[in-house]
């Protein structure tokens, strides 16, 4: 798979963004929170950026093996972080409704 060169660098620097956000959203969660619950969202965003950022590089690089193990990765944290939110969506009914 042959890529221009404007379309690897381009992104590049999408993973590039991708991760200096990723790393500096999950450290000011983790450093607001005193909770496992707020180490844990921040870890798997953490985990979510890098795989990202695996994800765009390899693409950028035209290797599709590693797009693939990226995918493999990526596909498992996202299902961890939605059932996440929606347990917490759930609770917040739950609590709502007690009161």
């Amino acid at each position: 798979m042959q890529i221009p060169l404007w379309g690897t660098l381009a992104l590049l620097a999408l993973a590039a963004l991708q991760l200096a956000g990723s790393l500096h959203s999950s450290w000011t969660k983790a450093v607001s929170g005193v909770g496992g619950a707020d180490r844990t969202d921040a870890r798997l965003d953490l985990a979510d950026g890098i795989a990202g950022t695996v994800l765009l590089t390899a693409l950028a690089f035209g290797q599709i093996i590693v797009v693939l193990c990226a995918l493999a990765v990526l596909g498992p944290i996202l299902a961890a972080q939605l059932l996440r939110r929606l347990l917490g969506r759930r609770a917040k009914a739950a609590g709502r409704a007690a009161d």
